[in-house]
């Protein structure tokens, strides 16, 4: 054997090697012992033994072995090395592999699944070889752990600076390995390809391949790789990574960091594929990514990503890039640059952010489109869910399409998205997307500066669709940030949107030339397909100033015909030349519930909502629930909500629409629209002042051809020529149930309505008013200047000023038709006018105006105020008319008086009070009714005053409601009294109707008719009756005669009888029979079938002397059950009465044998029954005078038949007892009339 160190030397490291130097015996534990590179080639002899190293082997001599070949790796696909090789932490350095045409390179050729080699380390190594070529491993199934690497490794394929192949069941773990590593195909920094396992493991090397496929760390990956770094410098022409180049396993919890920053020639070199396909951690993945990190700088090509290149069915969930993208150029075609993802095609990218600084990218593209984004390039038909990103985009070439978050999206998903970065391009720029096709974008948002050429947006710079993307959508998104483009089609939140967009917004600043909205440049049709646009853009809002030169809207730079914009809004002034609007700068579809509250300044076409409303053959534009509160400058064609409606070949309605900012302009300048021709206007108001020069009118300035109906101008009106408080002309336009209230200022042709009205047969002014004052030097009218066409049911009342040719309601009029129209010659100051009638002010003015403005249909489409009528729509109120149809007069005092009222609502449906006033009595309100009535609708009412006593006498009672009254005269007169004669003072008085004559002699004397008291004087008994007449009582020997009862108003304490309205439906005795002391209930059921509560008093009478007195309230159209209890201390039979009507007998049998005392006859329980405070009857009728006094009964009147037994022993004083109680009776009546009196 030749020695070692020739340099032609050949050490045998084969089967005919001797171990037989080597310490140890090859097992596991007793190892052959490795000192030196003799020893290490040995291993080869016994690929199946176990080795470990003894001290640092200096392997440098290998250089020149085997005739410069180097040393021979140690095992074979056919013997490969299954023992153990432990390098126990040292070192063999300077060992070199020359053998560029051998394949299964390293110092193990192969390694086995048996195999294992740890902790060596392999230093300043230099190896060249074929494929599968590493420092440690050609390839390896088995174990490699704890292995580090430095040096240079060549080879062909399969090139790896630690391992050139990991098997499927091999495993690299806590490994590293820098310097460089070179390959023609696929190459890595620790192993070419891996389809085992690589964790924990590093590399920090420059790494390049002639071709594909080459990673920092690994070239390909079909395994797993954990907790892995790689650094350096990776380099080739296609899939190239700065972890991996291909991934079809798994990179899990791995990090990159690249930064090197010269271009190509100048080395060290960054991460570069001049090709296709370059990541800063994967250049393609079609397995998965998850928990990963690149940092460092991608020199961009086609398919380039901060963290993939390619995404390519793959999965990259919760990594993250930090990198510099620089520019290139790039040939045809090429591009799909992104700061996480060049490009994402089918697979999906979640949870994930980049952070990306993109220097100038500098594609010279002649052919394709490309996109550019801030996280993804190009998204097809994948999933982008939760992702963001944030630092600079910048792009050069017009066909890239560029955006803060994805340059494209096609046919994929974007949901949860973040973009917060400044982006520069050319075509389709966006703050997060800069082009999408059938692409749906949800939840998602942009912050940043926009620049770009046309097609720019806050958002997404244009969004696309198929025919078949009906479900395309962007929702719940929002942009801020200021967009600027040098082109058409610009929008805060999308340029060019063929899709809806829905419950989004824009904050910020628009600048473009053409088609420039606060929220949308354009929604239209596909410039790129052709698809017509699909929905609508609701919910939405714009809050930015937007500029351009023409279709600017705050909102919307142009709505095509088949968009809607519904339920949106913009609050930020738009600016431009013409076509500008505080929503829409044009629109030919359709604009519902929306608001501008931004100020709007041009020359021609600018609204306050729309700049100019427009309408293809057999299309309708629609403009409705939409009001402008912003001030509006301009030109010409300038109005308060739109500047010019063009019917076109179609037609544009326009329905329940407000504007309410001020209006300066030149030409055809207004309130609501500054010039119509066609189109039909609908319930509108204009209420903002409104100036210009000719052609100026507080709703519209020039209406030609278009219908205006239910509207109204309030705002002043200032002009030089052709001035109108609502139109300054009318040629051949029908306006109806319209008015004008704002004072008009001109020169000629001045109206407090319309200025001029011109079109013999088709100019009409139907149902219309106009109140404001209207200054001017010629043809100056209250309504109109100049009539030329119809005036029909008109009216003017404002003061009218002028030189010549001035009129009340008409200026001066050619070939006119007035009919039905007035003026009021007080208030207008005009005795005479060119048409029409005059009329005071009375005249026109409240119920007068029913009968004077003959030709006015009145309810509908007038209604009547207390002022002058107004119309329907305008909603005045209702107007209760009153005529007083009967009484029931005259009354006697305490009856119900009732009158009858027709009530007519000439006005708005509505209720009013109908209130009763006894305007000649007291002048006291006495009843109300609340009244509710349609318009034009008639209802009777009744509405009552009982007179109380003292109200006798004649006098008007006036009926009233809000608006009208009627009186009436009424009387009431006092009750009749009665007179009685006496006999002997011992006969009973006989009641007769009004008065009373005594059945015993005794004298007479005249009954008052006052109260019927004092009727006579004996013992006899007077009448009370309670039928609402007067009714005096007769007098006997030494008794008083009856007080005369009638019926007071229903509140009074003493009514003794219901009113009208209510009816006792049952009286109820619950017991006949009782013990003397118990008590009784009685129950009372009442109807109320009145129209309002009303009171109802009861009075409950034993044998006709009253027991009790209640009163209680029972609501309308109700029934109602009262009880009613009394305590009877004297046993006897009573006859119960209540008012007069028959109740029932009732029984009351002792309680016990002693004898009760004499009761109170004032008292209300019946112990001798007593007389009620209003009639005194004789309680007692005395028997024959043969009886003796203890034998004289008492009984109770009215029930001759039964007798209540004096107590024994106290016969002999019953008549001193009857008389106190007389007395006391008396007394207690004369009383009560007198505080009945004064109260």
């Amino acid at each position: 054997m030749v020695e070692a160190d020739s340099p032609t030397a050949s050490v045998d490291g084969g089967a005919g090697a001797s171990l037989a130097t080597l310490v140890g015996s090859g097992t596991i534990d007793d190892p052959y012992q490795i000192a030196n590179a003799t020893d290490l080639q040995r291993v080869a002899a016994d690929p199946t033994a176990n080795y470990t190293l003894t001290g640092a082997v200096d392997a440098g001599e290998t250089a020149t072995w085997n005739g410069g070949a180097g040393f021979d790796p140690i095992g074979t696909r056919t013997t490969p090395f299954t023992g153990t090789f432990d390098g126990a932490g040292h070192t063999i350095s300077g060992l070199t592999i020359a053998r560029d045409s051998a394949n299964f390179v390293g110092v193990f050729g192969v390694i086995a699944a048996d195999g294992e080699v740890r902790d060596v380390t392999l230093a300043a190594v230099s190896v060249d070889g074929g494929s599968e070529t590493g420092s440690l491993a050609g390839e390896s199934a088995g174990i490699v752990t704890g292995v580090t690497v430095s040096g240079s490794v060549t080879g062909a394929n399969q090139v790896g600076g630690l391992v050139g192949s990991v098997g499927p069941n091999g495993t690299v773990s806590a490994s590293s390995a820098t310097g460089t590593v070179s390959g023609a195909g696929i190459t890595g920094g620790l192993v070419g390809w891996n389809d085992g396992t690589v964790q924990g493991s590093s590399t920090d090397s420059t790494v390049t391949s002639e071709r594909t496929v080459t990673g920092g760390l690994v070239g390909r990956n079909d395994g797993t790789i954990t907790g892995a770094t790689a650094r350096g410098v990776v380099k080739s022409p296609e899939r190239t990574g700065g972890l991996v180049g291909e991934n079809r396993g798994t990179v899990r919890d791995s990090t990159t960091d690249v930064t090197v920053d010269p271009p190509f020639s100048i080395t060290p070199l960054p991460i570069r594929g001049p090709g296709d396909t370059t990541g800063g951690l994967v250049g393609r993945n079609i397995g998965a990514v998850t928990n990963s990190t690149a940092n460092g700088t991608v020199y961009a090509t086609k398919r380039s990503g901060g963290l993939v290149g390619w995404n390519w069915g793959g999965t990259v969930t919760e990594s993250t890039a930090t990198v510099t993208i620089r520019g290139v150029a790039l040939s045809v075609g090429e591009g799909e640059i992104g700061g996480l993802v060049g490009r994402n095609e089918r697979g999906s990218v979640t949870d994930s952010t980049a952070t990306v600084t993109m220097t100038t990218v500098d594609l010279t593209l002649t052919a394709f489109t490309s996109g550019v984004g801030g996280l993804v390039g190009t998204n097809y038909e994948g999933t982008l869910r939760n992702v963001s990103a944030s630092g600079s985009v910048t792009v050069a070439d017009r066909i890239v399409r560029t955006g803060g978050l994805v340059g494209e999206s096609i046919r994929g998903t974007i949901t949860d998205a973040t973009a917060s970065a400044n982006v520069t391009g050319d075509g389709e720029v966006g703050g997060l997307l800069g082009y999408g096709f059938d692409t749906t974008v949800t939840n998602s948002s942009a912050s940043g500066d926009v620049v770009g050429g046309e097609n720019v947006g806050g958002l997404i710079g244009q969004h696309d669709r198929s025919a078949a993307g009906n479900t395309t959508v962007i929702a719940d998104s929002s942009a801020t940030g200021t967009v600027t483009a040098s082109e058409r089609a610009a929008g805060g939140l999308v340029g060019w949107t063929a899709v809806p967009v829905v419950r989004s917004s824009a904050a910020g600043a628009v600048a473009g030339t053409s088609r420039v909205g606060g929220l949308v440049g354009v929604a239209a049709s596909s410039s790129k397909s052709g698809v017509a646009f699909n929905g609508s853009l609701s919910d939405t809002f714009a809050t930015g100033p937007v500029s351009g030169d023409e279709r600017v809207g705050g909102l919307v730079g142009l709505v095509s015909p088949d968009a809607r914009v519904v339920n949106g809004t913009a609050s930020g002034s738009a600016s431009g030349v013409t076509d500008v609007g505080g929503l829409a700068g044009v629109s030919f579809g359709t604009v519902l519930s929306a608001t501008a509250t931004g100020a709007v300044t041009g020359e021609s076409a600018v609204g306050g909502l729309v700049g100019r409303i427009g309408s293809s053959p057999g299309r309708t534009a629609t403009v409705a629930d939409a009001v402008a509160r912003g001030d509006v400058t301009g030109t010409t064609t300038v109005g308060g909500l739109v500047g010019q409606v063009e019917s076109g070949g179609g037609s544009v309605t326009l329905s329940t629409v407000a504007a309410a900012g001020r209006v300066d302009g030149g030409d055809a300048t207004g309130g609501l629209l500054g010039r119509t021709d066609g189109g039909t206007i609908s319930v509108a108001e204009a209420t903002g002042a409104v100036s210009g020069a000719t052609n100026v009118g507080g709703f519209v300035g020039a209406n030609r051809n278009g219908a205006v109906r239910n509207a109204s101008a309030t705002g002043a009106v200032t002009g030089e020529q052709f001035v109108g408080g609502f139109v300054g002309v009318n040629r051949n336009g029908a306006v109806r149930n319209a008015s004008a209230t704002g004072a008009v200022t001109g020169e000629q042709f001045v109206g407090g309505f319309a200025g001029v009205n011109q079109g013999p047969s088709d100019a009409s002014l139907v149902d219309t008013y106009a109140r404001g004052a209207v200054v001017g030097t010629s043809e100056v009218g209250g309504l109109v200047g100049f009539n030329n066409g119809e005036v029909i049911t008109s009216y003017a009342t404002g003061a009218v000023t002028g030189s010549q040719n001035v009129g009340g309601l008409v200026g001066i009029e050619d070939s006119s038709t007035t009919t039905d129209a007035y003026w009021d010659v007080e208030t207008t100051g005009q005795p005479a006018s060119a048409g029409g009638t005059g009329l005071t002010t009375a005249q026109m003015t409240g119920l007068a105006a029913r009968e004077n403005l003959v030709g006015f249909v009145i309810p509908e489409p007038w209604l009547l105020t207390d002022g002058y009528p107004v119309l329907g729509w305008q909603s005045p109120g209702p107007f209760h008319a009153v005529t007083i149809d009967s009484t029931t007069s005259p009354v006697v005092e305490g009856e119900r008086l009732d009158v009858v009222v027709t009530v007519t609502n000439y006005g708005q449906t509505g209720t009013q009070e109908l209130r009763l006033i006894d305007a000649g009595f007291s002048n006291t309100v006495r009843d109300t009714r609340d009244v509710t009535l349609d318009t034009g609708e008639t209802a009777t009412i009744t509405v009552a005053w009982t007179p109380e006593v003292g109200n006798a006498g004649e006098g008007a009672l006036t009926v009233s409601s809000d608006n009208h009254s009627e009186s009436v005269d009424v009387a009431v007169t006092e009750p009749s009294g009665g007179g009685g004669t006496l006999d002997d003072g011992d006969g009973a008085g006989n009641p007769a109707d009004g008065d009373s004559a005594g059945s015993d002699t005794g004298g007479t004397d005249a009954g008052s008719d006052d109260d019927g008291a004092n009727g006579g004087t004996g013992d006899g008994s007077g009448d009370t009756t309670n039928d609402g007449a007067s009714r005096g009582g007769g007098g006997g020997g030494g008794g008083s005669g009856g007080s005369s009862q009638s019926a007071p108003p229903a509140d009074s304490e003493t009514s003794s009888a219901p009113t009208a309205n209510l009816t006792v439906e049952n009286a109820k005795l619950l017991s006949g029979t009782i013990t003397a002391g118990e008590s009784v209930e009685l129950e009372v059921t009442v109807s109320n079938r009145g129209a309002q509560t009303d009171q109802f008093t009861f009075v409950l009478a034993a044998n006709g002397t009253t027991l009790t007195e209640e009163t209680v309230a029972v609501a309308t159209n109700t029934t109602q059950t009262i009880p009613l209890e009394i305590t009877v201390e004297e046993p006897g039979t009573y006859m119960l009465t209540l008012n007069g009507e028959p109740v029932g007998d009732l029984l009351v049998t002792p309680g016990s044998a002693e004898s009760a005392p004499p009761a109170d006859p004032t008292e209300e329980t019946v112990s001798s029954p007593s007389e009620s405070s209003d009639s005194v009857d004789d309680p007692v009728s005395t028997a024959d005078s043969d009886s003796s006094p203890d034998e004289t009964p008492s009984t109770v009147p009215g029930n001759d038949a039964e007798v209540i037994s004096e107590p024994s022993g106290l016969a002999s004083e019953s008549g001193f007892f009857l008389l106190v109680g007389l007395l006391a009776v008396l007394l207690f009546a004369g009383v009560s009339a007198w505080w009945r009196r004064s109260n």
